[in-house]
């Protein structure tokens, strides 16, 4: 519309830092490695990403554990078995003894998050933005994130980024955080500092200045 870049501001969404938030000596290490996917059960999500690398990972002998929370969307909870794609995925789930949560109500997914130390923002599609890598970047999960879309921008250089598609980038930045305790403690670190950059508070005096004439 020819309009002048001037007239534009980006005003990103915020993460509620009162409801999210690490656990109690989330930076020390522990066994098993705790990975987790939240999301919508949909091939753009990428959770069957997540469980294939976890299982090449298992076979080579790391204990790491798997929890998937979502369902189809916003209906079909319980008929998952109906759709094509959670079939496939429920076999690459079964194959590393994951944890298949299911839906699960927005009071509990804080404590949910926080239970875990890695999380799985594997996006095929170009996502806008992508709340859940601030939610589990504040719940102290260290994130391995596509490098498409507005996921770069959200977590804001504190995930590992990689390639949907390049599935042995992907298996290399978990291998790190499963065998670097170091590595993990400070990927953990960086995604709590980003979310604090994130929250309502800075997102209403974003807008704020963005609403003055």
């Amino acid at each position: 519309y020819s309009l002048p870049s001037t007239k534009f501001r980006v005003v990103h969404s915020g993460v509620d830092l009162e409801a999210f938030s690490p656990r109690p000596g989330c930076l020390e290490p522990v066994q098993p490695l705790r990975a987790l996917f939240i999301g919508r059960m949909d091939p753009n999500k990428g959770p069957d990403i997540a469980a294939d690398a976890i299982l090449k990972l298992q076979r080579e002998g790391f204990d790491i554990r798997y929890s998937v929370a979502g369902g189809l969307w916003f209906y079909g909870h319980g008929k998952e078995m109906e759709d094509p794609f959670f079939r496939t995925l429920k076999e690459k789930m079964d194959a590393v003894h994951a944890d298949y949560l299911g839906h699960v109500t927005r009071y509990d997914v804080p404590g949910m998050i926080r239970s875990h130390d890695v999380a799985f923002v594997l996006s095929r599609a170009n996502e806008p933005f992508g709340l859940v890598a601030l939610e589990t970047m504040a719940s102290g999960c260290a994130v391995i994130a596509s490098d498409r879309g507005g996921l770069p921008e959200a977590c804001g250089g504190a995930a590992l980024l990689v390639d949907p598609d390049d599935f042995d980038g992907v298996v290399q930045r978990l291998r790190l955080l499963a065998s670097d305790a170091a590595a993990l403690r400070e990927y953990k670190r960086r995604a709590i500092e980003r979310a604090a950059q994130a929250s309502w508070e800075t997102v209403a005096g974003v807008l704020e200045k963005a609403l003055q004439p």
